[in-house]
């Protein structure tokens, strides 16, 4: 199975001279509108991802063998996929819900990556911000257009290392949340009253 790298692949880069570094801008914007769908082309889904999905996890290495369940919920919109991914063990103290992302099939990989966003407070200045938590990396084959394979391990911001394999099958579509009607109420004219002579 190929793996993606990503930006955090690239390390200790060094560029001498102004030719260079012309060089290194150039493959680097060949590199993101390749990555981004530039250049004309876009991406070519494989499959619509989007619905609920529930298969087993094995091998959690935080779980220490007790099974666990994963419920995932993807929504595809064009060349993107969100949603969350939850595991459920049999020790509650070990279940989570994640928020995910990725990029949606061309073929029959899949990357995925799944983490939360952490409000960081400054108690002294009294300013919040949201930081990056833990990000999970996540590898999976699409076996069919209702089965996704693979596996998932800790990359970054995180406190200990997780890993562990998933094996997730496609459950339902997602149901529409309805839009609820426009309703326009007539305008009532209220007669004014004629003065009498």
């Amino acid at each position: 199975m190929a793996k993606r790298m990503g930006w955090s692949g690239v390390r200790n880069v060094r560029v001498r001279g102004v030719g260079k570094l012309l060089a290194a801008v150039g493959v680097v914007s060949a590199i993101v509108a390749v990555s981004c769908g530039g250049g004309g082309s876009s991406c070519k889904p494989s499959v619509d991802l989007s619905g609920n999905w529930s298969g087993a996890t094995s091998g959690d290495t935080i779980a220490n063998g007790n099974p666990g369940v994963v419920n995932a919920t993807f929504l595809q919109i064009g060349c993107s996929v969100s949603g969350t991914w939850t595991f459920d063990f049999q020790d509650s103290h070990l279940d989570s819900t994640r928020n995910v992302v990725g990029s949606p099939p061309e073929k029959d990989d899949v990357f995925l990556q799944f983490g939360t966003v952490v409000e960081s407070c400054d108690l002294s200045s009294g300013t919040c911000s949201q930081v990056n938590g833990c990000i999970y990396d996540v590898v999976g084959k699409l076996v069919s257009p209702t089965q996704i394979t693979g596996t998932y391990q800790t990359g970054q911001n995180c406190s200990q290392s997780q890993t562990g394999s998933f094996d997730i099958h496609f459950v339902s579509p997602l149901v529409p949340t309805p839009t609820p009607p426009i309703i326009v109420l007539p305008t009532i004219a209220v007669p004014t009253p004629t003065p009498t002579p």
